[in-house]
């Protein structure tokens, strides 16, 4: 888990963890350098349980490069992620702990979930079903794997084919890391999916920053399969030449660009 000024939920989102059936894990925290109460809340939880190392960056680095720091010392068989201002249902990680060794065949398996808004309020549903060939088809066009659900395969442990390099996340990637990483696996030949439980509840409101950076976010997952096309053509991509610094002033100051039914649903979403 990655935190940056994330105080608001971050009890309740760390709870969720440590509150899991499952209770053989070490949970790796990184404090992005935040500024308000985030890291004190962390060392009173650490104070309490043994299980929570914590990273503290003394600048902000990013959600990726942050999220690469964790797994550069994690030492479980498999690995799951959380937001900040996610939940986990209790049973979370029991489920996807005994999938994966269940079903050695897959190398990441993610969730459906519960959507909820700042008042922690249920919004809608993102119900998925596992279907590793459907996963890997629909992952071609957009991502269909939402970031906080997942549980993987320790790269450590189990290396891909496909040289990543630098982590599991290819820093250059600020904002759709989670995408370019899905594809790369795909690249690699490894399979992914989704289960139909709903295992996380995923918080999405109108300050949260999947919503606030959308355009940002769909430019860079044009990249990422502008590169996964590159890869099954000629075996490798133009990452190296990637300049993300001419997304971000493409996409500064920029509102998304959403449709009108698409700002009507979300506005009544975000009024309940």
């Amino acid at each position: 888990m990655s935190v940056f000024n994330g105080a608001q939920y971050l009890n309740a989102s760390i709870s969720s963890i440590l509150n899991q059936t499952f209770t053989d894990f070490e949970f790796i925290i990184i404090d992005d350098a935040s500024q308000d109460k985030s890291f004190s809340i962390i060392k009173k939880f650490s104070c309490k349980d043994p299980r929570i190392k914590i990273l503290r960056n003394q600048h902000n680095l990013g959600l990726t490069r942050s999220l690469n720091r964790g797994l550069k010392i994690a030492h479980g068989k498999y690995i799951a992620r959380q937001d900040a201002d996610d939940l986990s249902i209790s049973k979370r990680l029991q489920i996807q702990h005994i999938y994966l060794k269940n079903h050695p065949e897959i190398f990441l398996i993610g969730s459906s979930a519960i959507l909820i808004n700042d008042q922690n309020k249920k919004i809608g549903h993102y119900l998925k079903r596992d279907d590793p060939q459907k996963t890997a088809q629909t992952l071609t066009h957009h991502n269909c794997i939402l970031h906080p659900s997942i549980m993987f395969r320790n790269m450590q442990i189990y290396p891909p084919t496909y040289k990543i390099g630098g982590g599991m996340y290819r820093e250059k990637f600020y904002y759709a890391q989670d995408y370019d990483f899905y594809l790369l696996l795909l690249t690699a030949k490894k399979k992914v999916s989704n289960l139909p439980q709903y295992l996380i509840k995923y918080r999405y409101y109108y300050r949260s920053l999947t919503f606030q950076n959308l355009k940002t976010q769909k430019r860079f997952a044009q990249i990422a399969r502008e590169f996964y096309n590159q890869r099954l053509k000629r075996g490798q991509d133009e990452y190296n030449l990637f300049n993300p610094q001419d997304i971000l002033e493409k996409t500064k100051n920029r509102t998304p660009l959403l449709s009108l039914q698409t700002r009507i649903a979300l506005t009544r979403l975000l009024k309940r």
